[in-house]
C-alpha cells in the first residue's frame, strides 16, 4: 500500500508492531494447535474416535491447509463409518498434497466401501414401441445312472424372441408382444411357457416385473412364472431378496424359492451394469421319487431399462428313485443375449 510521507514513520512502527503481535499470535496458534493434535491422538489411541473428531476439527480450525490434519480427520470419519465424509477429507488431503501416500491408499479403500453402499431402485422402464430382441443358446448335458448303467445324453436350445412394448398404463404395467422367430429343443414350447415359431403371445407385466397378465398361444411353463421380480424398496450391495413360485418338471409341480443378490457393477456394452446373481433352490418328493433342484445365474442389467442384458446360468439337479437306484444329474449353460431398439 502507498502511504502519504507525514505518515511514513508512524506507519512503519505500527507495522512492525503489527508484524510482532501477529508472530506472537501465530506462535500461540501454532501451540494450541499442536496440543489439540496431540490430545486427539491420545484419544484416537483409545478409540474415543468421537472425541478425538472434536479436537482435529478445532486444530483444522487454525490451519485449514495442512494435510496430515485433513487426513486424520478422513481416518476419524473411517473409523465412525462416515465413508462420505472421510472421501470428503481425504480428498482435501490429497488437493494439497498429491503424494501424501497414506491418504491416498485410504481414499481408495473408503471410495471401494462407499461404492458398495450404494442403494438401487430397481424397476422395469419401458415405453410403446421400444423393441427388444432376446437370442438364446442353451447346453444342457444330462447323466443318468439306473444300478450300474450309465448314459449320457447331450442337446441344445436355441430360442430367438422379439419382444415390442405395445403400451404402457398410467399405473406402469406394461402389454409387451411377444413372437417367437425361431425355437429349437428337446422341450416343448408349451414346456418353456413359449409361443410356437412364427406366433405370438401377449404379456402384461407391473414395473417390479411380474407377469400380471399371459394371453395368446403359450403354455404354462417353467417361464410362465417370472423368476426375476424386483423388490419394492431400494435395495444396497449385497442385499438379498426372495420369491417363491411353482414350476414343473416332467409333469410334477415342484415349489422353487428364487434368492437375488446384487453382486456388483460391472462394465458390459459400455455401460456400467449391475450384475444380480440368483440361486435357485427346489425339492419335492413324491412316493418313492425324489427331486431336488439348485442352480446359480448371473445377469448384467441395462442401468437405463433394467432389462437383463446377459445371462449364463448352470445348474444342477438330482433325482433318484428309491426303488431302482435312479439318478439323474443335469448341467445347463444358457447364455442369452439381448438388444435393445428404442422407437
Amino acid at each position: 500500500m502507498r502511504f502519504r510521507k507525514q505518515f511514513v514513520h508512524y506507519s512503519v512502527c505500527l507495522l512492525l508492531a503489527s508484524v510482532m503481535a501477529a508472530g506472537c499470535c501465530a506462535a500461540a496458534g501454532a501451540a494450541e494447535a499442536k496440543s489439540l493434535v496431540d490430545q486427539a491422538k491420545g484419544l484416537f489411541k483409545k478409540r474415543q474416535f468421537a472425541r478425538a473428531l472434536i479436537m482435529f476439527e478445532q486444530a483444522l480450525a487454525d490451519d485449514k491447509d495442512n494435510a496430515d490434519l485433513l487426513y486424520s480427520l478422513g481416518y476419524v470419519f473411517s473409523k465412525l463409518k462416515n465413508k462420505a465424509s472421510a472421501s470428503f477429507y481425504l480428498t482435501k488431503a490429497l488437493e494439497i498434497n498429491p503424494n501424501h501416500p497414506r491418504a491416498r491408499k485410504l481414499l481408495a479403500m473408503v471410495e471401494e466401501k462407499l461404492s458398495a453402499d450404494q442403494t438401487f431402485t430397481l424397476r422395469i422402464k419401458t415405453e410403446p414401441g421400444m423393441e427388444i430382441l432376446m437370442d438364446v443358446n442353451s447346453q444342457e448335458n444330462n447323466v443318468i445312472q439306473i444300478g450300474g448303467q450309465r448314459q449320457e445324453q447331450a442337446s441344445t436350445t436355441i430360442m430367438k424372441v422379439k419382444m415390442v412394448t405395445e403400451e404402457v398404463g398410467e399405473n406402469g404395467n406394461a402389454r409387451l408382444s411377444l413372437n417367437t422367430l425361431d425355437l429349437k429343443s428337446a422341450v416343448s414350447p408349451a414346456d418353456l411357457g413359449a409361443a410356437p415359431p412364427g406366433e405370438t403371445y401377449y404379456k402384461t407385466i407391473s414395473p417390479l416385473g411380474e407377469i400380471i397378465k399371459v394371453e395368446g398361444p403359450t403354455g404354462p411353463g417353467n417361464y410362465y412364472q417370472n423368476d426375476l421380480t424386483f423388490p419394492e424398496k431400494p435395495v444396497s450391495m449385497d442385499e438379498a431378496w426372495s420369491q417363491n413360485a411353482s414350476i414343473t418338471i416332467s409333469g410334477m409341480p415342484i415349489k422353487v424359492t428364487f434368492t437375488h443378490t446384487v453382486a456388483g457393477l460391472v462394465p458390459y456394452n459400455e455401460k456400467q451394469c449391475l450384475l444380480l446373481k440368483t440361486i435357485q433352490t427346489g425339492r419335492m418328493k413324491q412316493g418313492p421319487l425324489q427331486l431336488s433342484l439348485h442352480s446359480t445365474s448371473y445377469r448384467y442389467i441395462d442401468p437405463d431399462h433394467h432389462h437383463p442384458l446377459h445371462r449364463i446360468e448352470s445348474s444342477n439337479a438330482l433325482m433318484s428313485n428309491a426303488q431302482n437306484g435312479m439318478q439323474v444329474k443335469a448341467t445347463a449353460f444358457l447364455v442369452g443375449k439381448y438388444s435393445i431398439t428404442l422407437p
